[in-house]
């Protein structure tokens, strides 16, 4: 009984489906035979792998950069906490100074002469 109804259906609508399938013939053909192949030249090819070989060398010259680069900045932390340590020290021995200089004027000639002897001696 199905394939009575199969046929009949095939029957009824035999232009529908032989359009369908002729329109998906001229899909493919226009798809497949119409588009022209893309055909790359050897040379094009061969500027294509030279360019690749270059950006390779390209990325390994970055990565060594990156790696200095990353010396440097270990470098220039270290110095920077080295100068922020003679900050911190140069302040204390300028207070320290400043002290002793705002006492100056109470000094007698012996401590004044000691004084001076002592700071400049370094």
């Amino acid at each position: 009984m199905k394939s009575n109804l199969i046929i009949s259906y095939i029957k009824n609508n035999y232009k529908s489906i032989l359009i369908f399938v002729v329109c998906l013939f001229i899909l493919y053909w226009m798809i497949f035979v119409l588009t022209p192949l893309s055909k790359m030249s050897e040379e094009a090819r061969f500027e294509i792998r030279e360019l690749n070989t270059k950006i390779e060398s390209v990325e390994k010259q970055q990565e060594k950069l990156q790696t200095e680069i990353e010396k440097y900045e270990v470098k220039i932390n270290e110095t920077n906490d080295n100068i922020q340590q003679i900050k911190e020290i140069r302040i204390k021995v300028g207070n320290e100074y400043g002290k002793k200089i705002i006492s100056v004027g109470s000094f007698t000639d012996y401590e004044l002469t000691k004084f001076f002897t002592d700071r400049y001696s370094e």
